[in-house]
């Protein structure tokens, strides 16, 4: 489906009229200027004073996009809230573009989100995610095919001895590998590309992706 609002509206609004389980908002596509795309948010009470309460809560294979044009906080991409009273709610497997605020957790349950897009490799924390949520390990790609736990540095020694890829975690300690051997030849670096012409250092933590780099060599001249 493709769910569509006017600009400072709630797209869909997901408020338990009775106390319910199993909720699940998948596959869709949701734009909006200037509002939410989707409040998790039960907020009703009953005249005996209880309240409303939602439980197992699945918000997957989404595309949001739009919202929070004008970087305004009060207008999140997903709303949950309402105390602790949504709980076990997850929102995985979705893209997220556009500036601001993504989810908002508003309650005292922690909200699930990882393996997400949210529009860069290298999102603002800060600025994209409030309250209690996790979203480590995220999407570092579009197309959601690498995730920043798994992250690798290739080495092509161009017919120089093997050197072992590094595979990390977006953001962590690594070390330049030992440099390559090859019979006849002197080491002269890494590039960034097979024409050898982009010069590449191998960094002290690990970038926001998927890397190779490629040997130089010097012919060794005997006298």
């Amino acid at each position: 489906n493709t769910i569509t609002g006017a600009q400072g509206t709630d797209v869909i609004w997901c408020s338990a009229l009775s106390n319910i389980q199993n909720i699940f908002f998948t596959n869709n596509i949701v734009a909006t200027a200037l509002g939410r795309n989707l409040k998790i948010v039960p907020d009703l009470g009953y005249t005996d004073g209880t309240l409303t309460t939602m439980d197992n809560v699945s918000v997957t294979g989404n595309t949001f996009s739009g919202w929070n044009t004008a970087a305004d906080p009060a207008f999140e991409s997903i709303q949950v809230g309402a105390a602790g009273r949504a709980t076990n709610v997850s929102i995985t497997g979705n893209k997220f573009s556009g500036p601001g605020l993504v989810i908002h957790n508003e309650g005292t349950t922690q909200v699930t989100a990882d393996h997400n897009w949210w529009g860069s490799a290298t999102p603002a924390w800060g600025s994209t995610v409030a309250g209690s949520v996790t979203y480590d390990p995220w999407y570092v790609n579009v197309g959601m095919t690498t995730l920043s736990s798994s992250l690798t540095i290739t080495f092509n020694s161009n017919g120089g001895s093997i050197v072992t890829a590094i595979t990390a975690p977006y953001g962590s300690t690594i070390s330049a590998p030992a440099a390559p051997t090859k019979t006849g030849y002197t080491f002269a670096g890494w590039y960034s590309d097979v024409a050898l012409t982009t010069s590449y250092t191998v960094p002290d933590t690990m970038p926001a992706a998927d890397m190779t780099a490629y040997a130089k060599w010097t012919l060794n001249s005997y006298t």
